[in-house]
């Protein structure tokens, strides 16, 4: 079963465990608006912590302190860099 990309059934081996078939799992991916907006070069872990503060968008983000960031785990100065550089392309920007 190696080396094949569709099972009989219609679903695609990665996708067994998601009990998704493979052009479901296509149809839920291709919507108009992304998910989220945040760069792409972020950690999963400054992801994570992001979005249990609940900064999903860049625009969420605006306005909002540096240093209210900095203390969440995982978002370090790579990732306020990207944050910062993503913001300031939308015309928006981080507090102080």
């Amino acid at each position: 079963m190696r080396g094949e990309t569709r099972l009989a059934s219609g679903y695609e081996p990665a996708d067994r465990h998601r009990g998704l078939p493979a052009r479901a799992r296509k149809d839920r991916m291709s919507s108009d608006e992304p998910a989220t907006d945040l760069p792409v070069g972020l950690s999963p872990s400054a992801r994570l912590a992001l979005g249990a503060a609940g900064y999903h968008r860049l625009a969420d983000l605006d306005g909002v302190p540096e240093a209210e960031l900095r203390q969440l785990p995982g978002v370090g100065p790579k990732a306020l860099r990207l944050l910062k550089l993503a913001l300031s392309g939308r015309g928006m920007g981080l507090a102080g």
